[in-house]
């Protein structure tokens, strides 16, 4: 993975930071408090972690990835879909993350879903 950093519209150089724990196309990226999810798409490995998480370290590079699971992973299975941080607060003052729509890899491959998957920020 590269980041670079960005001043006032100036993209800086370019520089290899820690690389994700599957290798991941068509996927969805949230960026939020600090952290790094990357999820769902087509991915090398077989099955399971459907999301990873990475921090953004204070000097902008990416710290090592971990897998999500459990109740933090939703069951969508799907790639070309949206995702984004919704400015929309959850009762307890929140935000949420959103993954809109896509198409289905494992039930019916390749068919659009309208589905919106929603889940809390830490």
């Amino acid at each position: 993975m590269r980041v670079a950093s960005a001043n006032n519209g100036a993209v800086g150089t370019w520089a290899l930071t820690n690389t994700t724990i599957k290798k991941r196309k068509k996927h969805n990226t949230w960026v939020a408090f600090g952290q790094v999810i990357d999820a769902e798409g087509i991915y090398d490995g077989g099955t399971g972690l459907e999301l990873e998480k990475s921090s953004i370290n204070a000097d902008g590079t990416l710290a090592s990835w971990n897998g999500l699971t459990g109740s933090n992973v939703p069951s969508a299975n799907v790639f070309n879909a949206a995702s984004l941080v919704s400015p929309l607060l959850s009762s307890a003052g929140n935000p949420r993350f959103l993954l809109l729509g896509g198409e289905a890899t494992s039930t019916t491959p390749g068919v659009p879903t309208a589905l919106v998957h929603v889940n809390t920020a830490p």
